[in-house]
């Protein structure tokens, strides 16, 4: 829906932005400053007639003023401008209730004297562009360096409006506790119902490597997410755990995570005290969590590189070893290796796999259609360097590939629960995924 976010003094700089995905450039913000904020001077007249949609190509700014700043919000394709509108005016009215504690429009030095606050909260309001909880007290848990005695003053406002309109009605002693009381969510609707109950779950792992010209680890990172379809009946509580390796362990004795993120729905207070991840899921499609591993960890697949120099002439030698279970099997492997333009290709000789030279890409191209566990294969190249540059000649060396019933961090599943009144039969599926993310070869 919104892929980025920004917020603007009146001369067209950029206080804060925030990219919720990877669809539109980094200078995006340059079109709106030039198309809108420059040509409509220091402060707009009331009676300015200008639009707060702008559209250019399949790129829209949508827009609102709140004193002498620009929110704006960018977004791809056919989005729901009305939509976006209502949540930045929504965001305005969280930022001057948390930070303003008045209808006062926002100033340059309430968002710089909040920075981190601010950009925090843009973080949790949308989830991958899309609008997502925006209560202060579910941010205040999430968010360690919001105050709390702003929230509950805010809170108590709140309280005493609900008490006027609806009674003296006793309040649950705690709003998290209601945040997470199954009859209470905002992300579920009530009486979801169906004639099968499944749900799926997806480890997916991306791993980043860069190794050296001996095949050394000079860096590695894997980017994971668990994402989650759920076709539930009723108001289901489910209950996940995992651990690494098969050990029945938490998983921050076993694995160590760099940096991870829940899905609104995870109760944190229950992770905190029982290290069991327990939430009353969305319907449909959702991602429960992401992480970051950057510990060692094995990696799928090991290329050594061996380059020999001649005058004019340079023969590359690749090994590609998978380091998988003879039981698992790679799809769409492919080595690339980009050469500097001028070169020419003499010879490719290969162990497996079809490897040919792409004129239009300038690379060889080596593929697998199915890559098996525990094998080796070798590409080797002739070159032809003209204008005797061969000392200087350095290759891009670069992995894709798709893994399946594999995980690369060794995390594992070890229960998926589901608890609802009514105490429906659910069908369960688990499924492991690891795919190249940047895995390349320095020479």
């Amino acid at each position: 829906m919104i892929s980025a976010l920004f917020i603007f003094n009146p001369k067209g700089d950029i206080l804060m932005s925030k990219f919720y995905k990877n669809d539109v450039r980094r200078n995006v913000h340059e079109i709106f400053r030039i198309q809108v904020i420059n040509s409509a001077g220091k402060y707009l007249a009331p009676q300015d007639s200008r639009l707060p949609v702008l559209t250019i190509g399949s790129t829209s700014f949508v827009s609102i003023r709140s004193g002498p700043l620009w929110l704006v919000a960018v977004a791809r394709s056919n989005q729901d401008c009305l939509a976006i509108l209502e949540f930045l005016y929504a965001l305005v009215h969280l930022f001057q209730k948390i930070f303003v504690h008045d209808n006062s429009p926002l100033t340059e030095s309430i968002i710089l004297g909040n920075f981190v606050n601010i950009f925090e909260i843009l973080g949790e309001v949308l989830e991958f562009g899309y609008p997502s909880n925006m209560e202060p007290s579910y941010l205040a848990s999430v968010i360690p360096g919001l105050s709390d005695v702003k929230v509950k003053s805010i809170e108590k406002k709140d309280s005493d409006l609900r008490r006027k309109i609806l009674g003296d009605k006793k309040a649950h002693s705690s709003s998290i506790d209601q945040a997470y009381d199954a009859s209470r969510v905002s992300w579920r609707e009530p009486g979801i119902k169906y004639r099968k109950n499944e749900i799926f779950l997806n480890v997916d792992e991306k791993v980043n490597v860069l190794l050296g010209r001996s095949g050394e680890l000079l860096r590695s990172q894997i980017e994971g997410a668990i994402a989650m379809k759920c076709h539930l009946s009723g108001m289901p509580m489910c209950r996940f755990g995992f651990s690494g390796e098969g050990v029945d362990e938490d998983l921050r004795d076993t694995i160590t995570l760099d940096d991870f993120k829940f899905h609104k729905c995870v109760d944190l207070a229950k992770y905190d005290s029982d290290q069991v991840i327990a939430f009353v899921p969305p319907d449909g499609l959702f991602q429960l969590m992401n992480y970051t591993i950057t510990e060692a960890h094995s990696l799928p697949f090991s290329i050594v590189p061996t380059l020999t120099t001649g005058a004019e002439r340079v023969s590359l030698n690749l090994r590609l070893t998978s380091n998988y279970s003879s039981l698992s099997t790679a799809t769409n492997a492919i080595l690339h290796v980009q050469v500097p333009p001028g070169v020419a290709k003499h010879t490719i000789r290969s162990s497996q796999g079809k490897a040919k030279f792409k004129s239009g890409e300038n690379a060889i191209v080596w593929k697998f259609a199915k890559f098996f566990g525990h094998q080796t294969h070798e590409l080797s190249i002739d070159f032809e360097i003209p204008g005797g540059s061969a000392a200087s000649f350095k290759p891009k060396i670069s992995l894709d590939f798709t893994l399946e019933t594999h995980n690369a961090s060794g995390l594992q599943v070890k229960f998926l629960k589901v608890l609802e009144k009514s105490n429906y039969r659910t069908v369960k599926w688990v499924k492991y995924c690891t795919q190249a993310g940047s895995y390349e070869v320095r020479i």
